[in-house]
């Protein structure tokens, strides 16, 4: 049985066998929470906490431990048989949010190109905006956190709420230093007719949150850059449209897969100093180009040193950027 007492609810559980488990295995009484902690030592520069659904597949070796939540004190059992034993060992991949019954976004925060934490927003008819056992408590990393707060101000890893057209969700960000980031959206799990957009209120900047979208910001000198108001995230844009924001940069690429070179086509509604970006799927900076102050202009990029795998194109004209994938095979 796990404990919970007046001040919290968290219980450290080792693997106990000397072999594998895969945490789908495990069996929960009703009063465990949804969600499982897990250390993952890649995390930034010192490594840091992932949250992760306890439904999910995922493989813990033999002196690992992971972190469970007991909500009460009654229906706490947390049961690992031996059927959770497994052959396959846990390399070091660790692994990506997979929620497996409703829509949702996975973001991801990056400093310095290193992945470094991360937040997901489920849209859950059910949950309320305050902290509720479809949520998953923020545990605090050494480096950065990414985190949303609920109603009754609890930091959330995982925010799982009903949006609507009025929902404004204040999005969190801690970090010890000053310089480059940007939030990379992992998964984009939405219906048509829901729309989430970033806003970023100290730079008056939107990203609709689609697949491999990219946004870049910094954290500067000016405490405005660090506001704990700085980000949220809702269905509508404060002001205007989400199409006349992106028409204001429009980017094709081809070909599609490319293998020697891509051709990258860039029409500014601006004369704009611009900027072109290719980004692994982890999220690492490979390629940076000034294309100097264009509004309308072809490129070709060389992409034949690059491995095979999918990668992201990102252009910034000016205040405005764009994101879109490509393959090089």
């Amino acid at each position: 049985k796990l404990f919970k007492n007046i001040l919290t609810g968290l219980n450290v559980i080792a693997n106990p066998f000397v072999s594998p488990i895969n945490l789908r295995s495990i069996t929960k009484g009703r009063m465990i929470g949804n969600y499982f902690w897990i250390w993952n030592p890649k995390l930034g520069p010192t490594g840091g906490f992932i949250t992760i659904p306890a439904t999910q597949s995922y493989t813990v070796n033999p002196f690992e431990v992971l972190i469970a939540e007991s909500r009460a004190n009654t229906e706490n059992e947390l049961l690992i048989p031996e059927e959770s034993k497994t052959i396959d060992w846990n390399t070091g991949i660790f692994p990506t949010f997979k929620e497996e019954w409703n829509y949702y976004v996975d973001i991801s925060l990056f400093a310095n190109n290193i992945y470094s934490d991360q937040l997901v927003l489920i849209d859950n008819v059910i949950s309320k905006n305050g902290f509720d056992s479809t949520d998953a408590l923020k545990l605090q990393n050494p480096d950065f956190n990414l985190y949303s707060n609920s109603s009754d101000q609890q930091k959330l890893s995982v925010d799982s709420r009903r949006l609507n057209n009025n929902t404004i969700i204040p999005i969190m960000l801690d970090a010890k230093i000053n310089g480059p980031f940007y939030f990379k959206i992992n998964q984009a799990n939405l219906p048509a007719d829901n729309l989430l957009v970033l806003h970023d209120r100290y730079a008056n900047r939107y990203l609709s949150l689609l697949k491999d979208s990219v946004y870049n910001f910094s954290f500067s000198s000016d405490t405005l850059s660090r506001s704990t108001s700085r980000f949220e995230i809702s269905r509508l844009i404060p002001s205007g449209d989400i199409n006349q924001l992106i028409n204001l940069l429009t980017i094709k690429t081809y070909p599609n897969p490319a293998n020697i070179e891509l051709t990258v086509g860039i029409k500014s509604s601006t004369l704009s100093n611009t900027t072109v970006n290719i980004i692994t799927s982890s999220g690492n900076l490979v390629k940076s180009i000034n294309v100097g102050d264009i509004q309308l202009k072809t490129i070709k990029i060389p992409v034949s040193d690059l491995t095979n795998g999918i990668y992201i194109l990102q252009v910034i004209s000016g205040a405005n950027q764009r994101s879109i994938q490509f393959i090089k095979q």
